[in-house]
């Protein structure tokens, strides 16, 4: 049985909590050395691996498996719809739900807010108009000494009304457009994946634990029996069928 490196990675990644980044994995050419790497990652006086790492290596490990992304681009600030065309999102949307076990996903493509309808305008329009008729009945029922026609002033009144109603309008619309869209990152929704399905606390684990784990990891992948694996071994020897 081949050995899958990339498979490998992110299955301790996920399983132990820590990164293992692809230039440090390069170097990494022996079960012993993988031992104490992890070794030296899990035993830092924490509590309990991070929950939205865990989260990430597992939805980069479901992207990677279930979808073919490439995992290069599987990083926590890349737009969630820069990892699935357009043309397929309305499809991969209701699997990526179903893989996570989560009720919802965030939209990842969000529409930017509406500015106030046309429906709105016309209607400050007709409010304005019916503001400014009215005034022309009491202008002519209580007289004013200034010589200005009384449908000359409720033209003025109407124009400078309708002034305002249409830069409130722009106003508006424009602040909406402008507004910056929420688009939700892979880190998004790691985050929403911690907290939706959290892990229970984890003790930090002894050594004797930290390589009961390696080896039983790497016996899935090679099918080399546990007891049969040294720290000396190289993941080339452990590779070949």
């Amino acid at each position: 049985m081949g050995l899958d490196v990339m498979l490998l990675i992110m299955e301790l990644e996920d399983h132990f909590g820590v990164p293992i980044p692809d230039e440090r994995a390069e170097r990494i050419l022996t079960v012993g050395e993988l031992y104490r790497y992890l070794l030296a990652r899990t035993h830092r006086g924490v509590q309990s691996p991070c929950p939205t790492g865990q989260a990430f290596y597992r939805l980069r490990r479901t992207l990677i498996q279930e979808f073919g992304v490439d995992r290069g681009r599987v990083r926590p600030t890349v737009p969630l719809r820069d990892l699935f065309p357009k043309e397929t999102r309305a499809a991969a949307w209701p699997r990526l739900a179903a893989a996570l076990g989560m009720a919802n996903l965030p939209d990842p493509d969000p529409r930017r807010k509406r500015g106030p309808s046309a429906r709105v305008f016309w209607i400050a329009v007709a409010a304005v108009t019916a503001v400014a008729g009215l005034l022309y009945p009491l202008m002519l029922f209580f007289p004013d000494k200034d010589p200005t026609p009384p449908l000359a002033v409720c033209l003025f009144a109407w124009l400078g009304l309708l002034f305002l109603v249409c830069w409130f309008y722009g106003l508006f619309s424009w602040a909406a457009y402008s507004a910056p869209r929420p688009i939700p990152r892979l880190r998004d929704l790691a985050i929403r994946l911690a907290v939706w399905q959290p892990g229970p606390p984890v003790a930090e684990p002894s050594q004797a634990a930290v390589w009961a784990d390696i080896t039983a990891i790497l016996s899935k992948y090679t099918g080399v029996p546990v007891e049969e694996i040294r720290p000396e071994q190289s993941f080339a020897d452990l590779g070949r069928p």
